[in-house]
C-alpha cells in the first residue's frame, strides 16, 4: 500500500487499533480530579446505553410501533455512532490531505470545507499547540473565543 494511503488510513482509524495508541494521562490530571468528570466516567456504560435505547423510544413515540422503536434505536444508536466517529476521525485523515492552508503550522493540517460540513469545525483550529492557545487566551481575554473563567 502506498505511503499516502497508509498515512490516510493510519490518520483516520489506524491510530485507534495500533499498538502505538496511548492514553495521555499526564495531560488530563485536572480532569481526573474533577468529581463531575469522574462521575460521568464511572457511569460511562449508562450514557452509552441511554444514547442507544432512548432514541428507540423516540421512534416508538413517533411511529407508535415496534418497528418505530427499532428504527429509532438503529438510527440513534449504531448509525449515529458510526457517523460521529467517522466525522471525528476525518479531522485526522481528510483534513491532512485535502483543503487549504491559510497559515504555516508544524503539522500538515488544513482547513477543509468537507470536514467542516460533516464535523462542524475547522481542522486547523482544533489542534492549536498549547503555547499558541495560551497566547490566544491572553490576547483575546475580553473579546475573543478563548475567554476563560479566569479572565472575567
Amino acid at each position: 500500500m502506498g505511503g499516502a494511503i497508509r498515512g490516510f488510513i493510519q490518520g483516520h482509524v489506524g491510530w485507534v487499533v495500533s499498538d502505538a495508541y496511548c492514553v495521555y494521562v499526564d495531560y488530563v490530571r485536572d480532569l481526573r480530579r474533577d468529581p463531575v468528570v469522574r462521575w460521568v466516567d464511572r457511569w460511562y456504560w449508562l450514557w452509552v446505553a441511554a444514547g442507544w435505547i432512548l432514541p428507540g423510544f423516540v421512534g416508538l413515540a413517533w411511529y407508535g410501533t415496534g418497528d418505530g422503536y427499532w428504527a429509532g434505536f438503529f438510527a440513534g444508536g449504531p448509525l449515529r455512532c458510526l457517523w460521529q466517529l467517522n466525522c471525528t476521525w476525518a479531522v485526522n485523515s481528510v483534513a491532512h490531505c485535502f483543503g487549504r492552508r491559510r497559515f504555516e503550522t508544524r503539522e500538515d493540517s488544513r482547513n477543509s470545507v468537507l470536514v467542516n460540513a460533516v464535523a462542524m469545525g475547522w481542522a486547523t483550529k482544533v489542534r492549536v499547540p498549547s503555547s499558541n492557545l495560551i497566547a490566544a487566551r491572553a490576547a483575546h481575554a475580553t473579546t475573543g473565543p478563548f475567554r476563560s473563567s479566569t479572565s472575567r
